[in-house]
Parts: structure tokens; sequence; C-alpha cells
């Protein structure tokens, strides 16, 4: 007779697969002190964020947990009901969204925006734009078409955008009045769903000290090194950010410089963009000022 295998306790599982010393932590608020760190445009990548940072351990199908810091513990949420293979941790985030059949009712998607370790191989020492290409194959794979009602998870590959094409982005946010909001709420529109917006994260994905710049006289991208002054057009080696070291802590938009501000203009020159006439008239009012973006 077969034995029933047993299962590890998240605890166990996450304690097998990491290595605490890996981690940055969740992003960093951007302020006036740290807006300068954008020093360039290039070496950064954005995304939406729907709600906290949280991390995602799976122990095959259904078992999925999230690190609940306060508790230090794994435990289960409700609203999370995707599908994840054995041996598979992740960073996401959980979007509340209304929409689709029935525009007053109220769902969640989870948006998956980083890879740790997934199917027991480690991939966060991989570069930036393969985790993403891996974290949105594991996306399709675990995609159940017999089960259309059923939640997915959804790759932030979608909905990165590099920095010099910021206003891309804010092109498809609406601010509206939803249900069980007494304010009115910044959305983002894909397809017939409208995806709150608590924020945006800027990803750096060139470590530093290299930049990525554009030469205005061959209209090819090459990399400065602000330390050692030095350029080439070459890509160097080991240049690219691995998830968890760090150093690498991306910024979040929770807190953002308020509109017309030094800091607001110097990030506005470096996103080439202007604002959006359809997010100006979000109100300044203590609760809603967090959601403003430019």
């Amino acid at each position: 007779m077969r034995k029933r295998r047993l299962r590890e306790r998240p605890m166990e599982t996450a304690e097998r697969l990491l290595n605490s010393t890996l981690f940055r932590g969740f992003p960093a608020d951007l302020n006036q002190e740290n807006v300068g760190g954008f020093s360039s445009r290039y070496s950064w990548k954005c995304h939406l964020r729907y709600g906290k940072p949280v991390l995602l351990l799976g122990q095959g199908t259904k078992h999925v947990f999230f690190f609940n810091g306060e508790l230090h513990t794994w435990t289960r949420d409700q609203h999370i009901q995707i599908e994840l293979p054995r041996d598979t941790i992740v960073e996401a985030q959980v979007a509340e969204v209304f929409g689709g059949e029935n525009s007053g009712m109220r769902t969640y998607n989870v948006v998956i925006t980083d890879g740790i370790v997934i199917g027991g191989q480690e991939i966060y020492q991989k570069p930036y734009s393969e985790r993403i290409a891996l974290v949105d194959k594991l996306c399709k794979t675990t995609r159940k078409e017999s089960a259309a009602k059923c939640q997915e998870a959804i790759s932030v590959k979608s909905l990165l955008y590099r920095l010099e094409h910021f206003h891309q982005l804010t092109s498809s946010l609406r601010v509206e009045y939803f249900k069980g909001h007494s304010t009115p709420r910044l959305a983002h529109i894909v397809k017939d769903q409208k995806m709150l917006v608590q924020g945006i994260i800027f990803v750096r994905h060139i470590k530093e000290p290299w930049n990525m710049e554009l030469s205005t006289k061959l209209k090819k991208f090459y990399f400065f090194n602000c330390k050692t002054r030095s350029s080439q057009y070459e890509w160097p080696l080991k240049l690219h950010l691995t998830s968890g070291t760090r150093g690498s802590r991306p910024y979040t938009g929770h807190g953002i410089p308020e509109y017309g501000t030094k800091s607001y203009r110097r990030l506005q020159s470096l996103t080439n963009c202007s604002p959006h006439s359809s997010l100006e008239s979000t109100p300044t009012n203590s609760k809603t000022r967090e959601h403003r973006v430019f």
C-alpha cells in the first residue's frame, strides 16, 4: 500500500529554499531624498502597484501561502486562490478588481511581479528580464482553460514599462468612484476590468555603478560606469541585478512627490512626460493624495 506523502510545513519549505541573507526587503517609499537616484531613465523600469507586495509560497496545486511579516509565519489568504507548483516562491500583489459581467462586482487578481524560486529551481541570480520571462511562463502554464471562473495569476510582463515610456503607462489610468469606496480611486483599465491602483513601483534593472545611456549622435545605447567614468557599448559582465540582493531595492510611488515640486520636476524630466489630463482632477485630501500619479 502506498503511503501518503507527508507535506512539509510552510516554514520548513521556505527555510529549505531560501537564504534569509539574500533579501533586501520590499520597495522603499520614493521621497525628496532618494528621487535623485534616478540618474538615468534607461536604467529603470516601472509598473503599477495594485496592493502591498507579498511573498507567496507554493507547495503544489492550491496549497499557496503568503508570508505574514507581523506574525513571522506563512498563512493562507481568502483572496489568494491561485495554483503554484511545488517548491515555488514568488513576489506578488493582490489587486482589487471591478468589472467583467457585472461592473459592480468586486474580485481579486494576483499579479506576480518577480520570481525567486520556481519548481525548486533558483532563479533569483538570473537577469531581471529572464526572471520576468520565467514568471510569465509560470502564469501561462498554471492557467486552466476549463476553469474560466477560477482566479488566475497575472504576470507583470505585460504591465511593465521602460521609464522613458512612462506616458504609455499613464494613458490607461482613470479616476472613478467604486462600490465600497467613499472617495474616487485611481484605476488601471485592462480590457473590461478596472484594477485599483495604489502607486507606482520603479525597478532598477542595471547594477550600480553602471548606467545605461543613449548616444545622441549614434542613436545607440551604451553603458557608463559612474565610478571609473568609463563607457562601453558591450554589455559588461555581472551587470544585471539579481532578485533579493542588497542594493537592488526598488522604489514605490506610494508617497510620490507632489505636482510642481522640485522633486516632481526632476522625475518628470527623466521620463520626458507631462501630467495626464485625466489624472489632474484627483482629489488632494489626505486619504487620496497618496494615489496621485503624474
